[in-house]
């Protein structure tokens, strides 16, 4: 009995993070014509996206660059605000960057901040998540205190195409069970779809501004998802609680969680 409940955790666990929602439920195509395409995982990645948008890679990434366009296309969050700049990191081709996204408009509620600790100018920023809050319990107990990379992966096809990819690491600074929970095929799954809908909305936007036409948004903000804790406030974006990795550790990491560009 007790084994078979061992055996049993890591889903349930799974349905206590994501809820009774699923990809069905809360992420849901608006066609059945999909641009964003499934990768086979490289290395330690739990999960690679990618898409291929027409603009040049120049365009597109300054396009991404620009966190007040995540209102538009992100299909999870509400909304992407700069943070101040890692204080302990020279702030070059945009390392150290920090960023806060919000689930929700108004402030309150999930969210979590990110940093850019890797970068390679027009091919590469490797995204650090970390200091998730405002969770509703009992999800709290296990979202709170997970932190993953999702290397951002710019790759040329010719002056006016660009593949981009989404790639993301589970970090082993992570607790044991969240890891478990991160790496279940239900988790897995949400990930990829909320990645392969903003990707579609991104390839949507970039290309209408590239073009100078006007925007049709493919996919929606999606309201029914959970929103976390609307009694706790995110607070003001003079303040960030580090995460539990520093640069010495970011550096290491690269040998330990090596970027995979893949092919050409």
């Amino acid at each position: 009995m007790v084994c078979q409940y061992l055996k049993n955790l890591p889903f349930l666990m799974c349905c206590l993070l994501v809820g009774c929602a699923t990809t069905s439920d809360s992420f849901k195509p608006s066609s059945s014509e999909r641009s964003a395409f499934i990768e086979e995982p490289l290395g330690d990645e739990v999960t690679r996206v990618s898409i291929v948008i027409d603009v040049p890679n120049s365009f597109l990434w300054a396009f991404l660059s620009d966190n007040s366009k995540a209102h538009h296309w992100s299909v999870f969050f509400d909304q992407i605000r700069d943070l101040p700049s890692n204080p302990n990191v020279e702030n070059v081709d945009g390392l150290g960057a920090r960023r806060r996204c919000y689930r929700n408009q108004d402030a309150r509620g999930y969210y979590w901040d990110e940093e850019v600790v890797h970068t390679i100018p027009g091919r590469l920023k490797r995204i650090y998540t970390f200091n998730v809050s405002n969770d509703t319990w009992p999800r709290s107990w296990f979202t709170e205190g997970a932190e993953t990379y999702t290397d951002n992966i710019y790759t040329t096809i010719d002056e006016n195409q660009t593949k981009f990819t989404f790639a993301t690491v589970s970090l082993s600074t992570t607790n044991a069970i969240t890891r478990g929970i991160l790496l279940s095929d239900k988790h897995i799954d949400l990930l990829t779809e909320i990645f392969m809908l903003n990707m579609e909305n991104i390839k949507a936007m970039a290309e209408a501004e590239f073009k100078s036409v006007t925007y049709e948004r493919p996919h929606p903000y999606s309201e029914t998802y959970f929103t976390g804790d609307l009694d706790s406030a995110v607070p003001p974006i003079t303040s960030v609680t580090p995460g539990n990795l520093s640069r010495a550790d970011h550096l290491k990491n690269l040998e330990r969680y090596p970027v995979r560009l893949g092919s050409e």
